[in-house]
């Protein structure tokens, strides 16, 4: 199973690659009716992005009986792609959908699932503070002050707003009180910087560390994690902070309703065990949840900045 699984990836690595290339193209509003564009905020890098939902393409097409594309989006090109209409649906992080939902009209049509260790699932995400594992002088969310804190990207609930809210809700005023607050850009960067930093503290988001190294690009020994919480004894990742929904596919306004109809349908027909399920490192698709705990989280956030 795992051989056959690597001779795929092998073999579609050369066509992702040109398919990246080619959503490159996507500078126009969306067209012709049998295509379907579903943006994906690319949190870790575009050509992983690309690799990683070619099997859902795959799956859906015949399903739908369209060209299923899914276009990786930088956390900057998310709102461009919306306000050109450049594709039929986003599929980005749950504080982003509500950005997405308030200035444009979006509306979740299911929520994806993801796979833990042991064949555990879960809906929720959150994030996970880490520090240099050389740091012997770091051990609490205290330790932060006067120290280089890195994150992914303001707009990143996992890895930037879930912490940010975890530091407020124990009195620490994470953007003044530490030396230097940094954006990376994707997860990996900021597990890489944090690694190589003594002294550095960093977030991303829930299940990061165990893909890093399960890939083999987390080695023993770069980061620990800071605030472990072991209450949440069904969630199957490491954890620091609050929990909410995970991420949405979201259908627009100018959305075909056929096309979400299908699509909705499609997706919660993906097997757990399925190439398409396997390839995106999921177990399938559920019902939306509800996001009115980002909705919260966002407005205490909000209160902060307003201060």
């Amino acid at each position: 199973m795992k051989k056959g699984l690597s001779l795929f990836l092998f073999l579609l690595g050369a066509l992702s690659l040109f398919l990246f290339l080619l959503s490159m193209l996507l500078i126009v509003p969306t067209q012709a009716s049998d295509e379907i564009r579903i943006g994906v905020l690319a949190k870790r890098g575009a050509a992983r992005t690309h690799l990683r939902w070619l099997g859902h393409s795959l799956f859906l097409e015949p399903k739908i009986g369209k060209k299923v594309v899914f276009v990786p989006l930088s956390f900057i090109q998310v709102d461009h792609a919306a306000e050109q209409k450049r594709v039929d649906f986003f599929f980005v992080n749950s504080s982003m959908f509500i950005d997405l939902q308030d200035k444009y009209g979006a509306e979740a049509i299911a929520t994806v699932v993801n796979q833990g260790p042991f064949g555990r699932k879960t809906t929720q995400f959150g994030g996970v503070i880490i520090a240099n594992a050389q740091s012997p002088e770091i051990q609490t969310l205290e330790d932060v002050r006067g120290r280089p804190f890195y994150a992914v990207k303001e707009t990143s609930l996992g890895g930037y707003q879930a912490a940010f809210k975890e530091f407020l809700d124990h009195g620490i005023d994470l953007p003044r009180e530490v030396q230097e607050l940094a954006f990376r850009g994707t997860h990996d960067a900021v597990v890489r910087v944090v690694g190589a930093r003594p002294g550095s503290l960093g977030t991303v988001r829930t299940d990061i560390l165990e893909r890093m190294k399960r890939e083999g690009k987390l080695l023993g020994g770069l980061v620990k994690v800071i605030n472990q919480r072991q209450e949440e004894e069904n969630f199957p990742f490491l954890l620091s902070t609050a929990l909410y929904p995970e991420w949405p596919m979201a259908k627009m306004p100018w959305t075909n309703p056929q096309d979400a109809d299908a699509l909705a349908k499609a997706l919660m027909e993906i097997p757990s065990n399925s190439l398409a399920a396997r390839t995106a490192g999921i177990a399938g698709w559920a019902a939306p949840e509800r996001y009115d705990s980002v909705r919260l989280l966002r407005q205490a956030l909000r209160n902060y900045t307003k201060r």
